[in-house]
């Protein structure tokens, strides 16, 4: 529902009420008084269901868009930490090369929470 992004309310609306009013004009013109009240009853409640729907449908729209918004802020806030959390490893693995050849400490055994945790998660695949 109103997923279009083109003004058709805008076209469609004064063509539909044109043809309505041409419509009454015409049936209360050569009609009856008893037809000229109904058809004035139906031509106001179409001309209110009409307004009112494309009030709806504008609502709908703004809704739609302000959620497509919010899940591309979201995703864009989920790159940027997946972006950093590289950035991060990427520093310990320098730092973890570094300090090996300058202290000459053999840290093949040790591993940081980053590590332990996609090891954790690599395990827990495997075994489902």
């Amino acid at each position: 529902m109103a997923n279009s992004r083109e003004p058709t309310v805008a076209a469609v609306l004064p063509a539909v009420l044109t043809l309505m009013g041409g419509v009454a004009a015409f049936h209360i013109g050569s009609k009856g008084v008893e037809s000229q009240v109904a058809v004035c009853a139906l031509i106001f409640v179409f001309s209110l269901a009409l307004y009112v729907g494309s009030f709806y449908g504008s609502e709908v729209r703004v809704q739609n868009e302000t959620s497509v918004s919010h899940d591309i802020e979201l995703e864009k806030n989920r790159h940027a930490v997946d972006v950093q959390r590289l950035v991060d490893y990427i520093e310990l693995l320098k730092l973890k090369r570094r300090f090996e050849s300058e202290e000459k400490v053999d840290l093949s055994r040790f591993e940081s929470s980053v590590e332990r945790k996609n090891d954790n998660k690599k395990s827990e695949q495997v075994e489902k």
